[in-house]
């Protein structure tokens, strides 16, 4: 199924304003602590390197570089992730060239046809470049929502469309450049039907899991990608990509307590 992959690609959404703000720490949170470890552990099961990608403004010498790098560099050190690569996402336009070196005869079509597809939007024109034309093929690891408009849930349900419109979008883009897409989607972590993992006002932040031992938080966000109805049941079970799950993971404050003193003892 993904024979022709030659790298594993995890994005990371950066949440920057359009002007620099230096006071404002852009914050991760337990998916992208999730998602990057998973997506490593995929890499490292297919043989392939394993590459991340950060999505948003970057203002240059202003931008949010070192805000977002370092609790990046603690998650990637404390979870024990081998990565291969860290970069931002394309921040222009590709020329006229590029068309011509890729698609020949359909440059001018395709160049035309990106830029309405993603509506001149150059945060979207970048992604899409990104894994379609610069590192194609890859494998993309993300969230179940993508792929599943059902599985937006709570809060999120409003978003569903914009999300749904995007990954077609990509789909279509795909296919109109005569690649493949390949794509490995994670189940979402929720809390009383409302998504908890993500970048907008998250709940379950990065910096309160920090604290603990890398082993404890490696072994259960594994299990709430494996056995999310029953995660401490899935502790000493090796990653397996045929194990993960499409159920959702059910945070539930009692659990993790009881989790951490069974770790403690």
């Amino acid at each position: 199924m993904h024979s022709n992959c030659t790298r594993v690609r995890v994005a990371i959404d950066v949440p920057c304003p359009p002007e620099p703000i230096l006071n404002m720490d852009p914050e991760l949170h337990i998916g992208h602590a999730r998602t990057l470890l998973v997506g490593s552990l995929i890499a490292e099961e297919l043989g392939l390197p394993f590459h991340v990608r950060l999505d948003g403004a970057h203002n240059g010498a202003f931008s949010h570089d070192v805000q977002i790098l370092a609790p990046l560099s603690v998650i990637i050190s404390r979870l024990g992730i081998k990565c291969d690569h860290v970069y931002w996402q394309p921040q222009e336009m590709p020329k006229g060239i590029t068309f011509s070196k890729h698609f020949g005869d359909r440059a001018a079509e395709m160049e035309r046809f990106l830029s309405v597809a993603a509506d001149y939007n150059m945060n979207r024109i970048g992604v899409v470049v990104d894994d379609l034309m610069n590192h194609y093929p890859s494998l993309v690891v993300r969230g179940a929502e993508f792929v599943d408009p059902s599985m937006s849930v709570g809060t999120q349900a409003n978003g569903a469309n914009t999300t749904m419109r995007y990954a077609a979008h990509q789909a279509l883009m795909s296919d109109m450049m005569e690649r493949e897409w390949h794509e490995i989607n994670l189940p979402l972590i929720t809390m009383r039907d409302d998504k908890v993992s993500k970048s907008l006002s998250p709940i379950l932040l990065w910096s309160f899991f920090q604290r603990f031992p890398g082993a404890w938080l490696r072994a259960f966000l594994l299990a709430t990608v494996m056995e999310p109805t029953a995660p401490l049941k899935a502790l000493k079970r090796k990653f397996s990509i045929d194990a993960i799950s499409a159920h959702h993971y059910e945070w539930d404050w009692a659990v993790w307590d009881q989790y951490i003193r069974d770790c403690e003892a």
